[in-house]
């Protein structure tokens, strides 16, 4: 019996050791597998901020010229061409380097304080307002008295300012476009929604909405522009401060875009 007990507890030992080597074997591996993968990522993040800092000079040079060409010799059609894909050149690389700046940054990096949220909307409402006017459309903010965020007021109005923009650019015509806040359900969130009138929107595959380049037209000469990497820039965002979005349309009342985020607390906040 002594023996037997013996070699049982030999036997015991020695799986241990065998489960805790291949456990060790196995990570060594997996890690040495997966670096240049790693490598990869980070080489075309390097890359993507790299090149489009370095296409922001020439974008610049391009529209000061068109301009210039239209001071000295009137607006046509040309010049009026270069500067609108110009603006729209520069819009993506805006978004190509807060993407890359977005995949890198931790909840760590985020300042959170704390401001009032009709604030926030009144410098929106400036922003976006005659935009709206200009196409025939209808931009309406709704927050309630004395509500307060606490995020990073950066990175949240570059939030508002993509939804929006996709809001007012897929908008119907003679539609209305609406930001709303208020406190969410659960204790200390705070819950935005962005909507629009947008008849089509029933057909739009929502479970690929926040994909990178997904864009709900395929086709590249879409008069909507655009390149199918806002959304998703949004939604890293707001899982970086806690939160998530989902998209809802129903016939009739249009799409609306939702997001909860969590208003971190002064001891979170410093973690």
């Amino acid at each position: 019996f002594s023996d037997v007990h013996t070699f049982l507890s030999y036997s015991v030992w020695f799986g241990f050791f065998c489960i805790i080597l291949y456990v060790l074997i196995f990570a060594f591996l997996s890690k040495r597998a997966i670096a240049p993968f790693v490598r990869n990522l980070e080489n075309q993040k390097r890359f993507i901020t790299n090149a489009s800092h370095e296409l922001k000079t020439p974008l610049a040079i391009i529209s000061v010229n068109a301009e210039a060409m239209e001071m000295m010799n009137g607006k046509n059609q040309w010049t009026e061409g270069i500067i609108k894909q110009v603006r729209r050149m520069s819009g993506l690389i805006s978004h190509l380097i807060l993407l890359s700046k977005a995949g890198e940054a931790t909840r760590a990096q985020l300042q959170f304080l704390s401001f009032p949220v009709k604030d926030m909307f009144a410098r929106l409402k400036e922003d976006f307002d005659l935009l709206a006017k200009d196409q025939g459309k209808k931009l309406t903010l709704s927050a309630e008295n004395g509500l307060t965020a606490r995020s990073d007021e950066k990175y949240l109005s570059e939030i508002l300012h993509i939804l929006l923009d996709n809001a007012v650019k897929y908008c119907d015509d003679g539609g209305t476009i609406l930001l709303s806040a208020e406190k969410g359900k659960k204790k200390d969130t705070l819950r935005l929604s962005v909507s629009n009138d947008y008849k089509d929107g029933k057909d739009v595959d929502y479970s690929r909405f926040f994909e990178r380049f997904y864009r709900t037209d395929a086709s590249r000469n879409s008069s909507k522009g655009g390149s199918g990497i806002g959304l998703s820039i949004v939604k890293k965002i707001i899982e970086d401060h806690g939160g998530y979005i989902w998209a809802t349309s129903k016939e009739g009342e249009g799409t609306c875009l939702h997001f909860v985020i969590r208003k971190y607390r002064e001891a979170e906040a410093d973690e």
